[in-house]
């Protein structure tokens, strides 16, 4: 097991501490005074962050480092209160090359952003400050930018009346990746200019002869038809969602997200008009509709944003594309209804696409009656820890009966102990032992039981555990079997994440009991028949292969996916580090899991993978994917990609449960006399076997 860290999720306690109380200081309204040379109010990182944003708090670039010589801003500030200053007469026209603050005017702004901003603008690159330029709080660094990419602002000439909003705004410093944000207020004897962040530029590589075959395209409105692949219009949605949610979490509702105020250059999207939001105070009564205000309005925009598509089978569109756009027409939908409530529903309905659940797992349109399963695992200390931190566990019963052929009952999980915290490997422990007896007590006992207490005519026969389904229409009955009915997912799936709840408040209580933070990743696979529920929290994964393609069910919970996620220019800094191993969700870190939970048909011949990191860090997709499509068994694929992972490092515990689908009247001989074996490394291959692996070392 890796050193997974808390730490990505527990930093900024002591800086939440620090806003509460500056949240109760009353600041004087900040003015803009006219000087003889100009002077710069430049970006200053909030006083503090508030809790809900440390993850991502911990990624982005500070801001100025002076920022101590101005005064404490309370983040709380009623708009209310909000005093206008001075009134500037009529811009002038400035030349190329002539100075604002730090900014080296390059001419008119005429692209799109222009029309987002109100007031005469001019297109400026960062200059540096010279010997020329005057103010305490005037050198500050240029925001970080993707490699390649020319970082550009637009400076406009304020004639009307700076408002504390806006003056609030720029000096919270704001940035994030997709925000256009307001960076600086530079006062001149005759005008007060605001410079904004542009949309990075980025030049085409240049052919062998070293020259650029086209020139660089700047960013345009979604108003004016800038447009999106399905598939890509709901990843960058799903951006901008997140940088909506940095926003809230400073205090700041936008209020204006339309078409008119998001940008698209180079496949990205940019939110635009942040120097018109509002700074709200936090009485939740007040800010939550004006949050669910941006969530709503970014899902309605999310129709502009995406070109229209054919039907699958059309030329060229693909059926990944044709279920993202229904899915993105699904969100458009939810917006106009004002059913979101924060921008990180949006993020996390974008999400699911995104992760090519919808696309990869809609299932046969009649999904199979009956299926078998053949389970294998492995684990492996590796070669540089001294303990195995990780667990896994099976839970699986196939009966034979006069029923009707079998339909598998079944739970399959890895979890990782956090090795950076204290006793990981009793985490994991708790974890899979929880899961497992939660799951046999609530939904798979019960249902095994219930076709016999049917049968005798017991009252109460559907009314515990999973069978709560049959009164309430959620089972299906099948003809094959008596018309006894069969459990379906949504049942399955409540019983899952009860049991992953229950693992995670044991968890807690572990950790009360030492007196110390512990805490395990989860990644349980819950199966009824040809239905599948998943839960997943930390970063174990679970793959699927399917009919030739591979897929990742689950989403990362590090910071580093986080990052990588939103697209942050950070990650083109060959010199900026994010360790992958800090999580900022996982058993036992919060007092509610809240595991993803995803539903799914399970089909003949499918290949499942459910893995610990020190797997699939060491190994590619393109490695697993090949590995589980040649193994001739479960048990094979488990030892195979657990010796691959050795061989390519081991520098972490790996631990593997593979899964193979087979439709039972087409198993051949070997398959249907595979019988339960269990090594003597915990390693297993079976059809029908119960089992913990507490692989602890």
């Amino acid at each position: 097991m890796d050193e997974h860290d808390q730490q990505g999720a527990e930093a900024g306690q002591d800086d939440h501490q620090d806003d509460q109380q500056r949240q109760a200081q009353k600041t004087q309204p900040l003015t803009v005074e006219a000087e003889a040379t100009p002077a710069v109010m430049p970006s200053a990182m909030p006083a503090a962050t508030p809790a809900g944003a440390r993850e991502e708090a911990a990624a982005l670039p500070s801001a100025d480092p002076n920022v101590a010589a101005q005064p404490p801003l309370t983040d709380a500030m009623d708009t209310a209160e909000a005093t206008p200053t001075t009134t500037m007469p009529a811009a002038e026209e400035l030349a190329p090359g002539a100075r604002i603050g730090a900014w080296r005017i390059l001419g008119p702004l005429t692209s799109d952003m222009a029309q987002t901003l109100e007031g005469t603008v001019f297109e400026a690159a960062w200059a540096g400050a010279g010997n020329d330029i005057t103010g305490a709080n005037d050198e500050w660094d240029a925001p970080t930018t993707p490699l390649g990419a020319e970082a550009h602002y637009a400076v406009v000439a304020r004639t009307g009346e700076i408002s504390t909003d806006l003056a609030h705004l720029v000096a919270k410093g704001l940035q994030h990746p997709r925000l256009l944000a307001p960076r600086a207020l530079v006062s001149t004897e005759a005008h007060t200019y605001l410079v904004v962040e542009l949309a990075p530029t980025t030049h085409p590589a240049p052919d062998e002869q070293g020259e650029h075959q086209d020139a660089a395209q700047p960013a345009r409105l979604v108003s004016r038809g800038a447009q999106l692949a399905p598939t890509e219009a709901l990843r960058a949605c799903a951006g901008l969602a997140h940088a909506l949610s940095y926003l809230h979490r400073n205090g700041v509702a936008h209020l204006h997200v339309s078409p008119d105020t998001i940008l698209v250059a180079d496949g990205r999207a940019y939110l635009a008009g942040i120097e018109r939001a509002t700074v709200v105070s936090w009485d939740t009564s007040e800010t939550a509709p004006l949050f669910a205000r941006d969530a709503n309005f970014l899902a309605r925009t999310l129709g502009a944003m995406t070109e229209p598509h054919m039907d699958a089978g059309q030329a060229g569109e693909s059926s990944s594309e044709s279920l993202a756009a229904r899915a993105a027409h699904e969100i458009v939908a939810q917006g106009e209804a004002g059913s979101f409530t924060s921008v990180d529903e949006v993020a996390a309905a974008c999400g699911i696409v995104i992760q090519t659940h919808d696309q990869a797992l809609g299932g046969a349109a009649t999904p199979p009656l009956h299926l078998r399963i053949s389970v294998g695992t492995a684990s492996d200390v590796g070669r540089v820890r001294s303990e195995n931190q990780d667990a896994f566990g099976v839970s699986f019963f196939q009966v034979h009966d006069d029923c009707g052929s079998p339909s598998p009952l079944g739970v399959f999980l890895v979890a990782d102990g956090m090795g950076g915290e204290a006793h990981g490997e009793i985490a994991s422990r708790i974890a899979a032992r929880t899961v497992i007896v939660e799951m046999a007590r609530h939904f798979t006992l019960p249902t095994l039981i219930w076709p016999v207490l049917a049968l005798l005519g017991e009252p109460d026969a559907g009314e515990n555990g999973a069978n709560g389904g049959a009164h309430n229409g959620d089972a299906t009955s099948d003809e094959t079997s008596g018309g006894l009915p069969s459990v379906v997912g949504a049942t399955l799936a409540q019983a899952l994440a009860d049991a992953a709840n229950e693992a995670n408040r044991q968890t807690r209580l572990f950790a009360q009991h030492i007196g110390a933070t512990t805490g395990s990743t989860l990644t349980a696979l819950a199966v009824s028949g040809a239905h599948a529920a998943l839960a997943h929290i930390g970063d174990s994964r679970a793959y699927l292969l399917r009919e030739g393609r591979f897929l990742q069910l689950t989403e990362d919970h590090s910071l580093l996916a986080r990052l990588e996620a939103i697209d942050h220019p950070l990650l083109s800094d060959p010199n900026f580090i994010m360790p992958r191993s800090v999580l900022y969700r996982s058993l036992g870190q919060e007092e509610d899991a809240a595991p993803d939970m995803f539903e799914f048909t399970l089909n003949a011949h499918d290949r499942l993978l459910i893995c610990s990191d020190g797997l699939w860090d060491e190994l590619s997709d393109a490695t697993l994917e090949v590995e589980l499509a040649a193994a001739t068994t479960p048990l094979a694929c488990a030892e195979r990609l657990v010796a691959l992972a050795n061989a390519a490092g081991g520098n972490d515990n790996s631990t593997v449960v593979a899964l193979f689908v087979a439709d039972p009247a087409q198993t051949d001989a070997a398959d249907a006399t595979n019988s339960a074996a269990t090594t003597a490394d915990g390693a297993a291959n079976t059809t029908g076997a119960v089992g913990v692996g507490d692989t602890a070392q």
